[in-house]
């Protein structure tokens, strides 16, 4: 039996010898899996990692194109109400103008746009301009001017009615006029302040 025992004894042996080597190998097989694995757990994690931080840049740089497009539309809007106080304001003077110097302005406005033979399309609400006035001027350009029997509903300025065609020289009209020439230089002004 000591023969039998001692070949149990070498397959035990060499059992355990294989079994030795089966578990480095697989130990060393677990190591580099696992090795592996943090390899590519690390890289995913660098990965979105970068992607979290330009998802997050993206989203603060949206934020600060819309805080800026916001502040613009502000801006914006704070420069067209100045210029339409600007504008309120002016149409207040004018209309606040004593006697002779409204007359003297539809004066102007009548010597820079009046024909020969038109005639002065008078407001409904108008408390200066007369009949002696009309003589007056026309006598003063050399042109035949008169006055209109029919009235129209404006404040400020005139209307010069011709054969042709009508002159809308109402306060009105004329400052939509200037305002469409001047607001982009306006807005600029205001702009810089």
């Amino acid at each position: 039996m000591a023969g039998s025992e001692a070949i149990i004894n070498k397959i035990i042996s060499d059992a355990k010898e294989n079994a030795d080597v089966t578990l480095k190998a697989a130990d060393k097989r677990a190591e580099e899996i696992i090795a592996a694995a943090k390899v590519n757990a690390e890289e995913y994690l660098e990965k979105e990692r970068t992607a979290s931080e330009e998802a997050a840049r993206l989203i603060v740089e949206r934020r600060k194109t819309v805080a800026a497009l916001d502040a613009k539309k502000i801006a914006l809007k704070a420069r067209q109400e100045l210029i339409d106080e600007c504008f309120e304001e002016a149409e207040k003077k004018i209309l606040s103008l004593g006697k002779e110097d409204y007359l003297a302005f539809v004066g102007k406005l009548v010597a820079e746009n009046a024909e020969d033979g038109d005639l002065l399309v008078l407001s409904s609400e108008e408390k200066y301009i007369d009949n002696a006035f009309v003589e007056a001027l026309s006598e003063k350009l050399g042109k035949k001017l008169g006055i209109s029997d029919e009235k129209e509903t404006y404040v400020g300025g005139i209307v010069l009615r011709s054969s042709s065609c009508d002159k809308n020289l109402t306060l009105k009209a004329l400052l939509r006029s200037v305002r469409e020439d001047k607001e982009k230089e306006i807005a600029e002004i205001l702009e810089v302040l």
